[in-house]
């Protein structure tokens, strides 16, 4: 892969097609943020208990460093670790 970054021929399209998917990324989130947020449009609420569950969410990705699909499976050194901290005693509850 490294010896493509090199060659235009390569590197222009991955390039663009990159660019393209970002995009569309953003304007998803954009879209999904406002609709979600403002579900009656800019004149109705906005709605501070979803705008505080996706801070929340941001925040847990960004502490724990979560990398998408590996958040699932605890890697040690990162959630492995936190709950490895939890005292032996305390017993562990499910979330229903």
């Amino acid at each position: 892969m490294e010896s493509t970054r090199v060659e235009l021929q390569f590197t222009a399209p991955l390039t663009a097609i990159t660019a393209a998917v970002v995009g569309v990324i953003l304007n998803l989130a954009l879209f999904l943020g406002y609709h979600v947020l403002w579900s009656q449009g800019f004149a109705g609420r906005f709605d501070w208990q979803s705008a505080l569950i996706a801070l929340a969410a941001a925040e847990v990705v960004v502490r724990f460093k979560c990398p998408g699909a590996d958040a699932a499976r605890p890697a040690p050194g990162r959630l492995g670790r936190f709950l490895g901290e939890i005292p032996a005693g305390v017993p562990r509850q499910r979330i229903t």
